[in-house]
């Protein structure tokens, strides 16, 4: 089987500029998207439970996402960030907006839009990794990096 690339473009280098000078706000985000992350896959188990094999990987993911969130957590409390709310980026919320309401489309849609999103997760913890300051972060990031790309092939 071939190499699915979901991306059309790369993470500009802004960003990639803008994450390395904000990594306090990077790991706060971090932190929601683990747990989003997780909620999602919990969602899907509860809205699709006749689909066994489905909801086997879901269980999988969500458990993985909620370990990561601790981890992530546990930076937070490193660096003496509280957790606390924050505003998401449109990205998500874009995405899920184009998720069609009839099912099986429904799930489809949710499926591959859960693949982008950990397409570019995968991606940008891949960038954190190799710029990020902080030797011992940056080794956390290409630790991560290495679920994300699991995640992504499951949800394709």
């Amino acid at each position: 089987m071939g190499k699915i690339n979901l991306l059309v473009s790369a993470t500009s280098e802004d960003w990639i500029e803008q994450a390395i000078n904000n990594l306090g706000i990077i790991l706060l985000d971090h932190s929601h998207c683990e747990r989003k992350a997780a909620g999602v896959a919990l969602n899907l188990m509860f809205r699709y439970p006749s689909y066994a094999s489905l909801v086997r990987k879901l269980t999988a993911i969500a458990q993985e996402e909620l370990e990561h969130f601790e981890q992530v957590n546990q930076w937070l409390d490193k660096w003496g960030i509280p957790l606390a709310p924050l505003n998401s980026p449109p990205y998500g919320a874009k995405l899920k907006a184009q998720i069609r309401h009839q099912e099986p489309d429904r799930l489809l849609d949710s499926l591959l839009i859960s693949a982008l999103i950990e397409a570019r997760s995968h991606e940008r913890l891949g960038l954190l990794g190799e710029y990020c300051p902080d030797p011992d972060l940056g080794k956390f990031y290409r630790s991560l990096m290495a679920s994300e790309a699991r995640h992504r092939k499951f949800w394709v």
